[in-house]
């Protein structure tokens, strides 16, 4: 009796005792050693995500680095990538931005051939531009910077540059653009300015736009046409009669750019035509508001 009694009160000693102690059950933090890192092309990295029993390696651009199964990175080319880790046990990612240098050390723009359009009247970047950079065309200085985000529903960026017309270019040219920064690897591009493929007088898929009065220009009608017109003799009517154009210049996309005072006219549907001698006669419809 007294043997079970001295069993009994050991058994309930233990479990006061871990009832008091607290079992500690929080694992380390999972943590990857570095979020942003830089190497030059040809060099390695070690990468790892403490904390995590096993871990999927991923690179986002494997033609800038790569990374194997035990998360060694190696720079192949100048640019930027992100190093993913997944704590499989979580399928948490974790992430290192990369940047990899040429082997001289220095930094790529990271351009290819595919994100310029050159105009006759504009130059577009359609990428992030590198900002500090200085451009040039055929070896002269030609901007400092670009002019602001044309962004579209095609390109999430699309930054102006400057004017090709500043340099006097005629279409059938070909020239060279270089773009520089200190610490960035020099770019350079040869292209042929060549005119936007329109086939009659107005640019197609371009609806005549209303502009509202501004300090320029009273309320006008903005005609896109073929670039071919800029300096040919054109016969304009607006309801049947012939009316004189309050500007003509090149736009950005190298269209024939043609302002007409609309000023006067009423609500409702209008006719516009133009004349030409290569051409002939074409017309759009347009609504005044």
């Amino acid at each position: 009796m007294k043997f079970m009694k001295r069993s009994f009160a050991l058994l309930l000693a233990f479990v006061m005792i871990f009832t008091i102690i607290p079992v500690n059950t929080v694992s380390a933090a999972v943590k990857l050693n570095k979020t942003t890192a830089s190497i030059c092309a040809g060099e390695t990295l070690k990468l790892k995500l403490k904390g995590a029993s096993k871990v999927k390696w991923k690179s986002t651009d494997t033609s800038v680095a790569t990374v194997t199964s035990k998360g060694k990175v190696k720079g192949i080319s100048a640019g930027s990538a992100v190093i993913k880790a997944v704590d499989k046990s979580t399928k948490k990612v974790y992430k290192c931005v990369l940047t990899v240098k040429t082997e001289d050390g220095l930094l790529s723009f990271g351009y290819t051939e595919d994100v310029f359009e050159f105009y006759f009247g504009y130059f577009y970047i359609l990428t992030k531009r590198v900002k500090g950079a200085t451009y040039y065309m055929d070896g002269e200085l030609w901007a400092t910077t670009t002019t602001g985000n044309r962004a579209t529903e095609e390109n999430k960026y699309c930054y102006v540059v400057k004017s090709l017309t500043d340099f006097g270019f005629a279409y059938g040219e070909t020239h060279t653009l270089t773009i520089e920064k200190e610490g960035y690897e020099t770019y350079t591009q040869t292209f042929t300015l060549s005119p936007p493929d329109v086939t009659g007088i107005f640019v197609e898929n371009i609806n005549i736009k209303i502009e509202k009065e501004s300090f320029h220009f009273p309320k006008n009608a903005i005609l896109n046409l073929n670039p071919n017109l800029y300096e040919s003799e054109l016969v304009i009517e607006l309801d049947g009669t012939e009316v004189t154009p309050i500007h003509r210049s090149v736009n950005g996309d190298g269209h024939t750019f043609i302002r007409l005072d609309v000023s006067d006219l009423a609500s409702g549907t209008h006719t516009v035509s133009v004349t030409c001698e290569e051409y002939g006669t074409e017309s759009k419809t347009f609504e005044i508001e």
